[in-house]
């Protein structure tokens, strides 16, 4: 299992399953978030908001929303916009909202959304 929160535990989510890697992107947006992504099935994450809802942010394309706190801002996830399309439906959670005993172990990519949108490594 792996879960984490936000700083004031506002946002919190949890997912029975742990991935394989955790993803570093050097796009304008991921680098300053400064967040390594976990990616999942929109059905294989629980997200628990305690008080209203996360605020979101959609940026270029606007084929993702990137979810905040809005007492602590922490970016806590992503989600797809197109959820009807299992394809590229997607939750991701950002790992260093997690202990870290929970993803010390998971190695880390890297990917090239600035420019190729591959793996570096």
């Amino acid at each position: 299992m792996l879960s984490g929160q936000c700083h004031c535990a506002n946002v919190s989510f949890e997912t029975d399953q742990l991935p394989s890697i955790l993803i570093e992107c050097n796009c304008s947006i991921c680098v300053r978030y400064g967040a390594r992504w976990a990616h999942f099935a929109p059905d294989q994450v629980r997200v628990r908001v305690r008080h209203g809802s996360s605020v979101t942010y959609s940026r270029g394309e606007r084929s993702i929303d990137f979810h905040h706190c809005p007492d602590c801002g922490c970016v806590t996830h992503y989600s797809t916009t197109n959820k009807a399309d299992p394809r590229v439906a997607r939750v991701s959670i950002n790992a260093r909202m997690c202990p870290t005993e929970q993803v010390a172990e998971i190695p880390i990519r890297h990917f090239d959304g600035a420019e190729s949108f591959a793996f570096l490594d």
